[in-house]
C-alpha cells in the first residue's frame, strides 16, 4: 500500500518504477503503462504520479515522448543503481552537501531571475510570497501544519527560480529541495530555531525587493543569507545520529 503524505507517494512511486528498472522488468525502449493504469495499479492519484514521472524524467531515466507517451531511456545501470541505493539508504549527512547545492543553485537562480524576470513573474512571486506569510502565520497558531507552509515555501522558491526562465535552474532546485524535503528534515524534533519559519518571511521581502528592482547582486545576496539561515536552524547531528541508529 502507498504512504499518506503525498511527498512519499511520490517517492514511493519513483522506487516502484526504479525496482522495475532494475530487476529488468522494463528494459531500456519500454514504454511505461497509461497514467491512469499505473496510479490505479499503485492505489495513488495522478498528481504525485506525475511528479514521480517528471522526476525520473529529469535525471534522465525516463523520456516523454509528445503523442507516444513515456518510455525508458538509455542508461547505465550503475548509474541507476547510484539512483536506487541513494533513494532507499539516504545518508543524512548528506544533508550539508543538500544545503551546499541550494545556496550555488537558489542564490545563482535569485540573480537571474532580478536580470530576466517579467511582471507577470514578479505577480506570481508576490502571490506566493502572500501566501507562505498567511500560512506561517497560521502555523504559528496551530492552525496548519509544517507540509502546508513547505508547500507555501515551494511555491515562493520555485518561483523565483522559473523567474530565471531556465528550465535547468527550475528542474534541478525543485529535485534537490525535494531530497530534503522528503526526508522529513523539518520536522520539530530537529529544529533548533523554532522562529525560523517567521523569519524567512522577511528574507523573502528582501529577496522578492531585490528581484523587483532587477538587483542581480542584491538578490544573491539575500538568496544566499536566506538559504545559509534555514540551514543554521536544523540540528544536523542529530539527523545524521537518527539515521545512523536506524541503519545499525
Amino acid at each position: 500500500m502507498p504512504p499518506a503524505e503525498k511527498q512519499n507517494i511520490r517517492e514511493y512511486v519513483i522506487q516502484h518504477i526504479l525496482e522495475r528498472i532494475e530487476n529488468d522488468e522494463l528494459k531500456s525502449g519500454d514504454k511505461l503503462t497509461n497514467e491512469r493504469e499505473l496510479s490505479e495499479r499503485l492505489g495513488v492519484s495522478r498528481v504525485p504520479l506525475r511528479e514521480a514521472i517528471s522526476a525520473l524524467s529529469t535525471l534522465g531515466i525516463l523520456e516523454a515522448r509528445q503523442g507516444g507517451g513515456t518510455f525508458v531511456s538509455e542508461y547505465n545501470p550503475g548509474v541507476i543503481g547510484k539512483i536506487i541505493r541513494t533513494y532507499r539508504l539516504f545518508d543524512r549527512s548528506l544533508i550539508e552537501e543538500i544545503f551546499e547545492a541550494r545556496v550555488l543553485l537558489e542564490a545563482d537562480a535569485a540573480s537571474l531571475a532580478a536580470i530576466n524576470r517579467t511582471d507577470e513573474d514578479l505577480s506570481t512571486i508576490k502571490e506566493a510570497i502572500r501566501r507562505h506569510e498567511d500560512t506561517v502565520r497560521l502555523y504559528a497558531e496551530d492552525k496548519a501544519d509544517i507540509a502546508a507552509v513547505l508547500e507555501c515555501d515551494n511555491g515562493v522558491h520555485l518561483g523565483i527560480a522559473a523567474a530565471a526562465h531556465n528550465n535547468f535552474f527550475l528542474q534541478i532546485i525543485d529535485t534537490v529541495r525535494h531530497a530534503g524535503q522528503s526526508r522529513r528534515i523539518f520536522d520539530g524534533k530537529y529544529t533548533v530555531n523554532p522562529l525560523h519559519f517567521e523569519e524567512s518571511v522577511a528574507y523573502h521581502d528582501s529577496i522578492v525587493r531585490a528581484i523587483e528592482q532587477r538587483d542581480s547582486e542584491a538578490a544573491y545576496r539575500a538568496m544566499r543569507e536566506h538559504i545559509l539561515h534555514i540551514r543554521e536552524a536544523l540540528d544536523v547531528d542529530k539527523l545524521k545520529e537518527d539515521f545512523d541508529g536506524k541503519r545499525e
